[in-house]
């Protein structure tokens, strides 16, 4: 008889050109600015939301601007009609709401997520360098908190307001893809879309949610013994510090990589 399957989550991948950029140096406290283009930080909050979740027996077919993603092999997990908010800790782990299924016996080689292309990101710390909040030429202070749409810099410490930041081409190109992206457990592929779940175009601008897909270095396999489906939250790599030009050096703030491991027990 097949147990019930039970749902969390383990997310450490990246989806994100970002990725590429260095960890930032934090050093007591003191995060140095970085002074190349960027370097990537662990954000006090960081929530995203979600839509679906589905194992795979075989890789869907990608999304184009004029078709959806096929999913004609996969089994859902996970579903919530309106998004799950799923606020994030690193080395944590959050319950998702929505509906749970279990999927079929059977092996499964791909798993498959649709999240919204925005994500919610609060943070407060202090730079090693007094930074321009606002392109003004003005240095403003070395503590710098998010701000509903952007930055506050001051000489004492700033209280965070958290930041609904969206993604789009400024983070996966004018394609809105990501390939093969290297992630613990496999490869991740990653795709903006639209209202459609179809491949975002340059000239609509209506990008609505994000899809990865996740080629499992070792299939999942279950069983009528599987009992659960682990997942955590890793956010790490949460948040983009981005060196803006200027002197004093100008501060900006973007959401970070952050990616989906599905194991099962």
């Amino acid at each position: 008889m097949k147990k019930n399957f039970l749902l969390l989550f383990l997310v450490l991948m990246g989806i994100n050109n970002t990725a590429i950029a260095a960890a930032c140096t934090v050093t007591s406290g003191v995060t140095t600015f970085p002074t190349g283009t960027s370097c990537k930080a662990e954000p006090d909050f960081f929530q995203l939301k979600m839509y679906d979740m589905m194992l795979c027996s075989a890789a869907p077919t990608a999304p184009t601007t004029s078709a959806a993603m096929v999913l004609t092999n996969c089994q859902s997990v996970l579903t919530s009609s309106s998004g799950a908010n799923v606020s994030v800790t690193n080395g944590g782990s959050s319950t998702i709401s929505g509906t749970i299924t279990r999927p079929d016996n059977g092996t499964y080689t791909h798993g498959y997520i649709r999240i919204s292309s925005d994500f919610v990101v609060g943070d407060s710390r202090q730079y090693n360098t007094s930074l321009d909040e606002d392109s003004d030429g003005d240095a403003d202070g070395v503590y710098c908190a998010t701000t509903a749409t952007g930055v506050d810099c001051d000489s004492s410490a700033v209280t965070a307001v958290n930041q609904t930041m969206g993604m789009g081409s400024t983070q996966f190109g004018s394609d809105y893809l990501i390939e093969d992206e290297v992630v613990t457990g496999g490869l991740v592929d990653a795709w903006l879309v639209d209202t459609n779940q179809k491949l975002e175009e340059d000239t609509d601008g209506d990008v609505t949610y994000l899809v990865g897909v996740q080629a499992f270095t070792t299939p999942l396999v279950v069983t009528d013994s599987t009992t659960s489906m682990n997942t955590s939250f890793a956010v790490s790599t949460g948040m983009t510090i981005i060196h803006n030009g200027g002197n004093p050096p100008r501060l900006r703030l973007d959401n970070g990589p952050f990616s989906v491991i599905m194991t099962i027990e």
